[in-house]
């Protein structure tokens, strides 16, 4: 996992209810110069974003998660701050679950979407390309 793009300690937030998910692409990113803060728990990064939520360059978050729709935390996050950049992880096809009205973002570059299980060049390129 060697360092590609050296970043100047971006922050992100990593939510995904998988423990194995959440501890490789951590140790993806902080390898790779960011900040990451971790959340197992929907309703938990919530409290965080909508708190806190300006502070991070970027956001990811599963699609699916036990306590809360990854997309309704998106919507909910781009509410309270537009700008902010989101990927969507996903063991689905984008063309599977991501909703007809996210299509543009997703194309416009305003949205990012990783199918799992991921690469270290897949994570990346997509963290790359929106921030």
């Amino acid at each position: 996992m060697e360092k590609e793009h050296p970043q100047q300690s971006k922050r992100v937030l990593l939510l995904d209810d998988d423990p194995s998910v959440c501890r490789v692409a951590k140790l993806i990113l902080e390898r790779n110069g960011f900040t990451v803060d971790l959340y197992n728990s929907g309703l938990e990064a919530w409290t965080v974003i909508q708190s806190q939520g300006d502070c991070y360059d970027l956001m990811i978050f599963d699609y699916l998660l036990e306590d809360m729709d990854g997309v309704v935390l998106m919507r909910q996050t781009r509410d309270l701050y537009p700008q902010t950049h989101v990927i969507l992880l996903s063991g689905y096809n984008p063309e599977d679950v991501v909703p007809d009205d996210l299509w543009s973002d997703l194309k416009d570059g305003g949205l990012g979407f990783i199918t799992k299980p991921f690469t270290v060049s897949d994570l990346l390129d997509q963290v790359h390309a929106l921030i």
